[in-house]
């Protein structure tokens, strides 16, 4: 595995109106979602954070270092609040986009160490601590977006690892930065926010994103289908699904234990590669225990390598109770100029402290460590 060398993080914040919308990629095939009724008010002032983690130098295309395949600790804003939105690229030292076939975005998945994964409970992190993943991006940059009240919640103490599979495309060196920009609600509260929890499914094996290889030997219009069932760990609701496969990859849907369908994301491309994956706006129930079924589908016309096929599935634990004569869902939030929280003690597992900004918005530069793995 290649090792970033060295990481200096460069952090900007500022304040924005972010309206509520679910927001997984393109619009793409599902069910007609349930209402939101009954809601409480949701979070308030929606924080945009802007982090960039590099730098990331590779080689040309086909020499020893064009690609880095590696963990570390990452930051993250301070404080307790809850996630609303959350967006991945790469970017040059000021800022602006390199280009999506320029260098690959494999993967880059953000994950909170400490905590268990409700969909895997056996994942590991660095140090065999669990871990579990929150938000990421691949080749299709799919954004996340959750519509009031519902919301990721980041709680005092937490600490981040990222795991990520970078690929220089070109024929000359390439200098950049993972650039992420969260959307957060200060406050975001137990009493005024529907918490979501992560339940990243895959249709080939637990934990969600290992790999396998197609064969490649279907013929002219072949097509490999992979399914796998996953039990939901209690009733509520699917907010939320964005699809992950890789090139090759044509689809990945996720249905109820009957059949019908929640989501069917279906894989766009653009020069040859992939390059968007359409998104459901998904609110429909669950109930405790019910198999739902993640499948995927890949051209088998030839081979492709280390592949993935995943539902990153975003669940309420809930109940919206008795529905109102008319039902309407929120879209708007309002804002107002806030402070960023104080600095955040998270536990360390390396001695140092990179994962939180404290409340200059800005972080130190730090080495990237080994952070999680699974």
């Amino acid at each position: 595995m290649r090792r970033a060398t060295r990481a200096a993080l460069a952090v900007t914040m500022c304040f924005t109106l972010a309206g509520a919308g679910l927001a997984l990629g393109s619009p793409g095939a599902g069910a007609t979602p349930t209402p939101i009724y009954n809601q409480p008010g949701g979070g308030g002032a929606i924080e945009t954070v802007v982090i960039k983690f590099g730098p990331f130098s590779l080689d040309p295309q086909g020499q020893g270092h064009d690609q880095d395949e590696s963990e570390g600790l990452v930051p993250r804003p301070d404080g307790v609040y809850g996630i609303k939105s959350a967006e991945f690229d790469l970017v040059d030292e000021q800022g602006n986009p390199v280009g999506k076939h320029d260098v690959h975005l494999h993967h880059f998945v953000i994950a909170s160490i400490n905590t268990v994964d409700t969909a895997c409970p056996d994942r590991k992190a660095y140090l065999d601590v669990p871990a579990e993943p929150l938000i990421g991006s691949g080749m299709e940059r799919t954004p996340l977006n959750f519509p009031d009240p519902y919301a990721l919640k980041v709680s005092w103490g937490e600490q981040w690892g990222a795991r990520w599979h970078l690929m220089n495309m070109t024929n000359t060196p390439k200098t950049f930065y993972v650039q992420y920009t969260l959307g957060i609600q200060r406050g975001a509260t137990d009493e005024n926010t529907r918490w979501v929890t992560p339940f990243w499914a895959d249709s080939h094996s637990c934990p969600a994103g290992t790999t396998w290889n197609v064969k490649g030997d279907g013929g002219p219009d072949g097509v490999e289908t992979l399914s796998k069932t996953w039990d939901m760990p209690f009733d509520g609701y699917v907010v939320g699904i964005g699809g992950h496969v890789h090139d090759g990859g044509l689809s990945i849907t996720t249905q109820h234990e009957d059949g019908s369908l929640i989501c069917e994301n279906d894989a766009m491309y653009a020069g040859g590669m992939l390059d968007k994956i359409t998104r459901c706006p998904t609110h429909d129930t669950i109930t405790k225990g019910e198999k739902l079924k993640v499948t995927s589908r890949y051209d088998n016309s030839v081979p492709h390598a280390d592949v993935m096929g995943m539902s990153v599935m975003y669940l309420w634990a809930g109940d919206q109770g008795i529905p109102p004569t008319t039902t309407t869902t929120s879209t708007s939030t309002t804002t107002s100029t806030s402070t960023p929280g104080a600095a955040d003690p998270a536990a360390d597992l390396t001695g140092a402290n990179p994962s939180v900004l404290g409340t200059s918005g800005v972080a130190p530069a730090v080495s990237a460590n080994p952070a999680f793995a699974g």
